[in-house]
């Protein structure tokens, strides 16, 4: 679950690189990558989320083991 959040972050980067060399003979270059832009960020928000999750649980069972 750890490398949920980085995996997330990696491929939408890659996305976005391949997006952009992709599109950028067209006119459409903005529109393409203020959406390929949006994905990224809400993934990589969702892996923060998820990151910040899993130390919560970390730290209520570290606290449980130390009483």
């Amino acid at each position: 679950m750890t490398l949920l959040p980085w995996f997330l972050g990696l491929t939408s980067l890659a996305w976005l690189g391949f997006s952009g060399h992709f599109w950028r003979s067209t006119n459409e270059i903005k529109c393409v990558l203020s959406i390929e832009n949006l994905l990224a960020l809400c993934l990589l928000q969702a892996g923060a989320v998820l990151l910040e999750e899993e130390s919560s649980w970390l730290a209520m069972g570290r606290l449980a083991l130390t009483g």
